[in-house]
Formats: C-alpha cells, sequence, structure tokens
C-alpha cells in the first residue's frame, strides 16, 4: 500500500537564504522558517508563546526564487514533503537523524518591510514566477523575468507564478489542493 504526505507551513524565515550549486549544477537552498503559537498558559493564565523552527530545501528554480524575492524576515506559506536523512555524529560516531521540509510549493505572504499588513496567503498557481497583488479593474500587466506587479483588475491572475501576493475583489481563485499536477515540477516552473 503506498502512502502520501504532505506538510503545510507558514511562517518567517529566520535569515537571509543562500543559494549554493550541487556538482550537476542545480540550485539549493537551505533555510529555517520559524512558526510561533500563541496560547494561555493554563496554569498561569498568562499569555505566552512556543516558537518552533523548520529546516527546509528547495531546489532549481526555487530555490532561485527564494534568493531573489525573499529575505530574513520574510513571511511565505510552504508546502512540500518531509525527508529524514541520516548521518554519523563526528565527535560521538552515534548515529542522528535530521528532518528536513522539501519545498514544492510556496507562497510569498509578506515581506519584512510590510509585516503586520494582514495580508493572507493565496493559492500558488502552477507555472513559475512571481504574482504581486490583484486588488481593481485593471488587465494583468505583462511578467518581466517572472514577476507580474501588480494587478489593480476584477481579472484573475494570470497562470504563472509561484510566488502570490494578497488577492482581493471578484477575482475567482484558481484552488490549490496539492494535487496540480506535481505543484511546480511538472509545469515546467520552480522546479
Amino acid at each position: 500500500m503506498s502512502g502520501f504526505q504532505m506538510v503545510t507551513i507558514l511562517g518567517r524565515l529566520g535569515k537571509d537564504p543562500v543559494l549554493r550549486y550541487t556538482q550537476n549544477g542545480t540550485a539549493v537552498v537551505e533555510l529555517s522558517i520559524a512558526t510561533t503559537k500563541k496560547f494561555t498558559n493554563k496554569q498561569t493564565g498568562q499569555k505566552d508563546e512556543k516558537t518552533e523552527w523548520h529546516r527546509c530545501k528547495a531546489f532549481g528554480k526555487t530555490a532561485e526564487t527564494l534568493i531573489n524575492y525573499t529575505q530574513k524576515g520574510s513571511q511565505i506559506h510552504v508546502t512540500g514533503e518531509l525527508e529524514t536523512s541520516k548521518y554519523q555524529d563526528k565527535q560521538t560516531g552515534q548515529d542522528r537523524y535530521s528532518t528536513e521540509i522539501i519545498i514544492n510549493n510556496l507562497t510569498l505572504v509578506s515581506s519584512p518591510n510590510n509585516a503586520g499588513q494582514g495580508q493572507q496567503p493565496n493559492a500558488s498557481h502552477q507555472q513559475g514566477g512571481f504574482n504581486g497583488q490583484n486588488q481593481g479593474n485593471q488587465p494583468p500587466q505583462q511578467p518581466q523575468n517572472g514577476f507580474n506587479g501588480q494587478n489593480q483588475g476584477n481579472q484573475p491572475p494570470p497562470q504563472q507564478g509561484g510566488f502570490n501576493g494578497q488577492q482581493q475583489a471578484n477575482a475567482p481563485q484558481q484552488q490549490n489542493n496539492g494535487f496540480n499536477n506535481g505543484g511546480f515540477n511538472q509545469q515546467g516552473g520552480f522546479g
């Protein structure tokens, strides 16, 4: 019996992503995303919070896009698969395990400069690039270098873009349930 796993998190980058390349030339970015849960401590009645750090890795165009459009403090919504690696501790010689999220779909929610402005994550589209905001009655702008700026129209955003900004007004949203032909990988976009 085969199974399926998918992990989704919404958090902030703990540091600027760093791009490197494998021996065969594939772009790779490793990053840490912080998620914070706020709650009321039942024993003390005081507000409290707990932050979890998630190690993530992106490959190919997804990695290059992360470098171009995110930085420390950027809030992103990530969907991916868990991958556990085994390695040997150099000091003790014991086997250790590390679990990472391999990113296959992501959405830019906000940058550090506009943190706290209440943007919500959007369903990601099936082909590469970066979508801005869709808020009114203008037709979509032509993408330049994979970036589609602010669209003020009642038009749906173009079927391009892995990073999406906020979408408002009457534009229909494309549903993204993680089964859109393998996310970006099979659409020639981010993967």
